[in-house]
């Protein structure tokens, strides 16, 4: 005896909307790192902070963590 019918179409469901549950976080994350990206390249090159927030080459900006 197999999956019946229904079962199989719950679980293709639950599996849709994992799949759109990851992309709407991957979509919210590329957004927040774009808008830190543009926030370090408009303020960071003038105080040796990089984008990622690790810092410049001096040393003196934030660690990454």
């Amino acid at each position: 005896m197999g999956i019946s019918r229904d079962s199989l179409g719950q679980i293709r469901n639950i599996l849709r909307k994992l799949d759109n549950s990851i992309d709407s976080a991957r979509e919210k994350r590329l957004k927040e790192n774009e808008h830190r990206h543009n926030e370090a390249a408009e303020n960071g090159a003038s105080n040796g902070v990089e984008s990622n927030g690790a810092g410049g080459a001096n040393g003196l900006g934030r660690r990454a963590g």
